[in-house]
């Protein structure tokens, strides 16, 4: 069971650098943060919970918008 954050940053983008950045400071301080870098910025979470207060963090640091969805 896995929950999906995808932050919706473009390639252009000026903020995304910074928000990678981010991911990479969160990923080497916290084993359970797992993100891919796509089109949009994908972020995996074990609950639902998790992945929207993830999204709220990079939303209200960056200023960035997030969508949350399941993936089985």
């Amino acid at each position: 069971m896995t929950w999906v954050t995808v932050l919706l940053v473009p390639e252009d983008d000026p903020k995304r650098k910074k928000v990678l950045e981010a991911c990479r400071y969160c990923q080497a301080n916290d084993p359970t943060f797992q993100y891919q870098p796509n089109e949009g910025i994908k972020i995996f979470s074990r609950n639902k919970n998790q992945a929207y207060k993830r999204g709220m963090y990079f939303h209200k640091k960056f200023g960035v918008y997030f969508e949350v969805y399941y993936k089985a």
